[in-house]
């Protein structure tokens, strides 16, 4: 089970690469796409919506604040 450090280290990665291969039209992010990237690869239920919501928060937050050349937000693990 990927944590949101996990999810933060692979977003801050793409977006110092100035961009994500999980990224369509400039701004949406393929959430499937970024979930298999970090292994989440089972269906989403209610008990592991909160925990996917997380991860794909934390990789949105990370590549958004490397794009813009800035740390990115500090995320309290839900793991």
């Amino acid at each position: 089970m990927s944590t949101t450090a996990d999810a933060a280290r692979l977003g801050r990665e793409h977006g110092e690469a100035g961009e994500s291969p999980f990224v369509t039209d400039g701004y949406a992010f393929r959430e499937n796409d970024v979930m298999e990237a970090l292994g989440e690869t089972g269906a989403t239920t209610e008990a592991s919506h909160a925990h996917r919501v997380a991860l794909l928060d934390a990789y949105c937050a990370a590549h958004t604040a490397a794009m813009l050349g800035m740390d990115a937000p500090a995320f309290r693990p839900m793991d």
